[in-house]
């Protein structure tokens, strides 16, 4: 993952990163890194697997933008893109990895959404955090990945890249898949808290 250091540390001008996992049109960072003050000194990397998405990002200066798919493993993936009828186009903040009979719009939205499957490129998150070379407590993270949370924090937890973390914006998706007891929201979160990382959640 050499070349990942090549492109994001030149931005890298204190020890505080941001990891934006599931950035969707750069809404949700934005608001982050104004409740953060989040300055350009900053090093703040945001991932987006859409790539249609990705195309429509309104971009912030200093912010190194990737497209790929956060995961638990590198590789490829087939992404589920939600249609967004006020776009006429396949970007939808509820695009998703996970497969679509275990992803149950109908109780959030009253309607099953239309989907374009695609295949886009995933990243593993340990490769990413490891790659980086951060120190303890100096990462702040923002996940919305829409159901690829549950193991990607058991992957942050169980590689010990946790302990980097000292505050986790997160939005779970119990509410519309399911997942096992030992990668609940209830399991990942008291693990979290038990490695003193402040969570706040993201909707």
């Amino acid at each position: 993952m050499i070349y990942l250091r090549d492109r994001i540390m030149i931005y890298h001008a204190s020890n505080k990163t941001l990891l934006d996992f599931g950035t969707n049109f750069g809404q949700g960072l934005k608001k982050v890194m104004e409740l953060e003050a989040v300055t350009s000194a900053w090093r703040v990397i945001s991932y987006e697997a859409n790539p249609i998405t990705f195309k429509r990002i309104d971009r912030l200066p200093h912010v190194t933008y990737l497209n790929y798919a956060v995961s638990d493993r590198n590789g490829e993936a087939v992404l589920n893109a939600e249609e967004w009828p006020e776009c006429k186009a396949f970007v939808g903040g509820g695009s998703t990895l996970m497969d679509l009979s275990n992803w149950n719009t109908q109780k959030v939205y009253g309607m099953n959404m239309a989907y374009e499957q695609m295949t886009v490129q995933t990243i593993d998150v340990h490769d990413i955090m490891n790659d980086l070379d951060l120190a303890d407590k100096s990462c702040l993270m923002k996940m919305d990945i829409e159901g690829s949370e549950y193991a990607v924090l058991r992957r942050i937890i169980d590689t010990g890249m946790v302990k980097k973390i000292y505050k986790l914006y997160i939005e779970f998706h119990d509410h519309i898949c399911n997942v096992s007891e030992a990668s609940s929201e209830e399991c990942l979160t008291k693990e979290l808290l038990g490695n003193d990382v402040e969570l706040i959640r993201w909707y």
